[in-house]
């Protein structure tokens, strides 16, 4: 038979990136999903967010016809009681766990966030199964955290007996869409998950770039001289909540305090994904021009804040690899006040949205040296957009994009 092997893991990163951009995540032959809730979540105290994110990826299992699974995982207060037993120790324990204190995570918030996960689950058709170091400690190790042997199997047996007497999922929907509450402050659309934010166009179309093969869509300029406007709805409400609650906050240490407040100036962030491709690939890829209009302004993630430059440029011809992959350029965008509301008209954008104008121009001064000539093939695939704190810290590295699927590489295997 053969089978679809698509490496998709981000160690440690939490579940923003996995909820935001679930399509890429579950795969349409997705049969079983479990997601399990370890007491790290919730140390930022961004419980909508988190919760939000793994909803959404609850709703796609569902989507996909697979039978989701949440675990729920509590510590037991013994590892509470222990004042080396939590990430800040001491300090959490003469605070008192208070709700205010970022990094700490007392039973009593563990439990909350385990009911507001499974509530997530309730309300999404997934299964809940909880193990509760206090109640059952000897599927415990002696930290009164991780699962022994014996606390892994005994989850497994649940799963596996809740599956077998399940009968066989009937839905399956290959095009399902990432559902996101407003509340996570981020999202993320691919390939047809972008047709409700394309407005007017020039020269781009939608097209399918491996027909036959796995659907793989995306908008190509098909001329010199396209353009393709992109209609961004940015998190305003969430980025006045989260700038309302910020003040009350206790930080313990600096790298929370640094990594948590919104990006000086630039609130948000966007990432555009570019299929790029190799020189043996014809015709030839060319070099993408992205500008921000209407409601924000924007310049390349690694530019000087206090000098911006406007807007970014991509080459989309690499030489790096011998495989057409996404890469993914990211920006800083701040909102301003439309200076002319008629430009989002004639975007094809309603006026309060981030415009983000994708044209091709050809690189010509690299033209002149490689021989290539004009290249004008630019393809949009992705983007992704958010609050630029931790919820797309993942746009900052293509590391973290690469290891997690989303250059979207295929590997056809037989077995």
């Amino acid at each position: 038979d053969t089978h679809t092997l698509k490496w998709g893991a981000d160690g440690g990163s939490g579940p923003l990136l996995a909820g935001t951009c679930a399509s890429s995540f579950i795969p349409p032959d997705t049969r079983l999903g479990t997601i399990e809730y370890l007491p790290n979540l919730g140390y930022i105290h961004e419980d909508n967010a988190e919760v939000g994110a793994i909803k959404a990826m609850l709703h796609m299992m569902r989507a996909r016809g697979a039978v989701a699974f949440v675990v729920n995982i509590v510590s037991g207060r013994k590892r509470f009681e222990n004042e080396r037993g939590s990430s800040m120790g001491a300090q959490c324990l003469r605070l008192n766990y208070s709700e205010n204190v970022v990094g700490c995570t007392g039973r009593s918030r563990l439990l909350n966030f385990a009911h507001k996960l499974a509530h997530a689950a309730n309300i999404t058709s997934a299964h809940v199964v909880s193990i509760d170091a206090d109640e059952a400690p000897h599927l415990f190790g002696a930290d009164s955290f991780h699962l022994n042997s014996n606390g892994h199997r005994t989850v497994f047996n649940e799963i596996w007996k809740i599956y077998r007497a399940l009968p066989c999922p009937k839905h399956h929907d290959p095009v399902a869409r990432t559902e996101i509450d407003e509340s996570v402050g981020a999202s993320c659309a691919l390939g047809d998950e972008l047709a409700p934010l394309v407005g007017n166009t020039i020269g781009f179309q939608r097209t399918d770039l491996a027909p036959g093969k796995a659907v793989k869509i995306g908008w190509e300029a098909t001329r010199t001289g396209a353009s393709l406007h992109l209609c961004v709805g940015l998190p305003r409400k969430e980025k006045r909540a989260h700038e309302l609650e910020l003040p009350s906050r206790v930080y313990l240490n600096a790298k929370d305090k640094a990594r948590i407040p919104l990006t000086q100036g630039y609130p948000y962030r966007i990432s555009l994904g570019l299929q790029t491709s190799h020189p043996r690939n014809h015709p030839l890829f060319g070099m993408a021009r992205v500008d921000c209009l209407g409601a924000c302004n924007c310049t390349c993630v690694g530019a000087s804040i206090d000098e911006p430059v406007p807007g970014c440029s991509f080459d989309t011809l690499q030489n790096s690899s011998a495989v057409t992959v996404t890469n993914y350029l990211s920006l800083l965008v701040a909102e301003v006040d439309p200076a002319a509301p008629a430009s989002a008209a004639q975007a094809g954008c309603p006026a309060d949205m981030c415009i983000m104008r994708v044209t091709n121009a050809a690189d010509r001064a690299s033209a002149a040296s490689d021989g290539f000539g004009e290249r004008s093939k630019v393809v949009v695939r992705a983007l992704m957009v958010g609050l630029s704190d931790f919820r797309t810290r993942h746009m900052l590295s293509e590391k973290a994009l690469r290891t997690s699927g989303m250059h979207n590489v295929r590997l056809r295997m037989r077995s």
